[in-house]
């Protein structure tokens, strides 16, 4: 049973179905339009942000500097050579005095002398062996003779100190040796100076001559 409507047209049931699907196609179809058209599109640019960013005048930078201290200056001051007062010449009859004169002591002092080899006393006396017994046969044979000079010194007790020293040769190396040992067979005076005894030095020379018979 059908009821129909006064003044409305009557429109059947096909019609209405077709522009319902025609409806969703439209909308499928814009649908695939809109993603195609995201895929193939080049993404814009990103957002950027624009900020404004304040540049500090030149005034406030150099109060913010820290502050250094002006360079001063120095003033140089010339040196002047000293002044030296003028040379004045010696007197006509002054005599120049050396080390060993000295000055002439004062009038009323008491000079005192320094000990000297004048004040040294020997007890006893040097004894020297004889120089024929000590002439090396060598020499002999060769007909050599001189004289040798030799220094050696001795402690307070008149020991020999040390090696005796040759200090003239004789002109032959036996001869030589034959002075020294003549003088470390000798024996030798003790020496005192103010009552203390002391060592000593002494100088002896050594003949060596042939004699004929």
């Amino acid at each position: 049973m059908s009821v129909a409507v006064r003044g409305v047209p009557q429109i059947g049931r096909r019609p209405l179905v077709l522009l319902a699907i025609l409806g969703v196609h439209a909308l499928l179809i814009g649908a695939l339009l809109e993603g195609f058209s995201q895929h193939l599109l080049p993404a814009g640019p990103p957002a950027t942000e624009t900020r404004l960013i304040e540049v500090p005048r030149p005034e406030r930078v150099a109060a913010q500097l820290p502050q250094t201290p002006p360079l001063r200056t120095l003033a140089l001051k010339r040196l002047e050579p000293p002044q030296l007062p003028p040379l004045q010449p010696p007197p006509a009859d002054a005599r120049p005095t050396t080390a060993a004169q000295g000055a002439p002591p004062e009038a009323g002092a008491e000079t005192q002398r320094a000990p000297s080899a004048a004040s040294l006393e020997l007890i006893g006396r040097n004894r020297l062996p004889n120089s024929e017994d000590f002439y090396p046969a060598t020499a002999r044979r060769l007909n050599q003779e001189g004289a040798a000079r030799v220094h050696v010194c001795v402690d307070e007790r008149g020991s020999i100190t040390g090696a005796p020293q040759l200090t003239g040769s004789s002109g032959h190396r036996l001869l030589d040796e034959a002075a020294l040992a003549i003088v470390r067979a000798g024996q030798y005076a003790r020496a005192v100076r103010g009552g203390l005894p002391v060592g000593n030095c002494y100088n002896f020379q050594i003949d060596f001559q042939m004699h004929g018979e």
